[in-house]
């Protein structure tokens, strides 16, 4: 060993000719640098390592998790009618068409709903019923609007459409005649 060296400072980074870009490096030397051990490194390098993690962390904060949110259609979302709910639906949709048939076989009463016409048969009713229903939940549930609440917003109404149904014909039963 020549007396020469002891006395001299070296320097121990790798040239940048013999540098390997941050794509030469593999994990483990990435990491050591994120770790703070960055002997033996250019400062270029270790900045260039830097950078390339924050640019990898700030894509993987907006990279969504396809797991945790995953695309969900909004039919999935809504608060879905029970089947208690369905049930309801049609059984007051019979009673209503039932109690405006019991009502119509007196004399003093008339079907107020413009629609059917003043004295609409069964059939007339169940298909007027079927024909505007269908469509009308239809677009709701393509809407994002056929939930638990709308469902039974609707039976609500109904049971006040066929309790009225029942006040009429207990009327027409006292003061009018039978058909």
């Amino acid at each position: 060993v020549l007396s020469e060296t002891w006395g001299q400072k070296l320097d121990l980074t790798i040239p940048s000719s013999e540098t390997p870009l941050t794509l030469g490096l593999d994990s483990k030397d990435k990491h050591a640098i994120m770790m703070g051990w960055t002997c033996c490194y250019r400062n270029e390098l270790i900045n260039s390592v830097h950078q390339e993690h924050s640019k990898k962390l700030i894509e993987s904060s907006l990279k969504v998790n396809p797991k945790r949110f995953e695309y969900t259609p909004q039919w999935e979302l809504i608060d879905h009618p029970t089947n208690r709910d369905w049930t309801i639906l049609i059984f007051l949709q019979i009673a209503d068409i039932w109690t405006t048939y019991t009502g119509l076989k007196y004399d003093c009463v008339e079907e107020a709903n413009p629609i059917f016409g003043k004295s609409p048969t069964v059939n007339d009713m169940f298909f007027y019923k079927v024909a505007i229903l269908t469509p009308a939940l239809e677009y709701d549930r393509r809407n994002g609007h056929l939930n638990k609440a709308s469902i039974r917003g609707t039976n609500t109404f109904m049971t006040l459409v066929i309790a009225n149904n029942l006040n009429v014909i207990h009327k027409a039963k006292r003061y009018c005649e039978k058909r």
